[in-house]
């Protein structure tokens, strides 16, 4: 058998390992550039108008504006923050049910998209500036509350009011609730 010297058997055993760690390299060159234009593919789909128009389903609250309730008159402040959580928590879903039927009706991705980003931005102004409002004018926790959520109430019912009109003017659907006809 033929002795061979060390260099050489080192030189032997790093192109081994070099050959080894290419295969490796090039394994993951091709998962990288398969999943390149996986992504680039996805992005080129969403980038074009559909025409199939997505619909929006909300869970129906059966709530009206007449089930919000009057919270002025009630009298102990417990009493009335919770009659202001109740009325938040009903204008929320009355104005989210608003932007959903909006929604449903826009065809443009775009503009879909554009009301709810907007939405989104309207809600954390109105939060922040309730929060605001609430602090500013009260000293005690459950009056800061109970402004703070008298507030939201209050944002709610004027943006419902907006997106009412916008449904009604850009929609044309008929027919239109009457609260926007009144409010505005």
């Amino acid at each position: 058998m033929k002795g061979i010297s060390l260099a050489e058997f080192m030189a032997s055993e790093l192109e081994c390992f070099m050959r080894n760690h290419m295969q490796n390299i090039s394994f993951i060159a091709i998962v990288a550039v398969l999943l390149g234009c996986a992504f680039f593919f996805s992005q080129l789909s969403n980038l074009g108008t559909r025409t199939t128009q997505a619909t929006v389903t909300s869970v129906a609250s059966g709530k009206t504006l007449a089930d919000i309730p009057d919270c002025e008159s009630k009298t102990p402040v417990e009493d009335q923050l919770d009659c202001y959580v109740d009325a938040v928590e009903i204008s929320q879903q009355l104005l989210d049910s608003k932007v959903d039927e909006i929604l449903a009706l826009e065809s443009d991705s775009d503009r879909r998209m554009a009301l709810v980003e907007l939405q989104y931005a309207w809600e954390a102004s109105r939060d922040a500036d309730c929060a605001y409002l609430a602090e500013m004018a009260s000293d005690d926790v459950d009056g800061e509350n109970v402004n703070e959520n008298a507030c939201l109430e209050q944002q709610n019912l004027d943006r419902l009011a907006k997106l009412d009109q916008i449904y009604c003017e850009w929609y044309a659907v008929s027919p239109c609730s009457s609260t926007a006809a009144s409010e505005n």
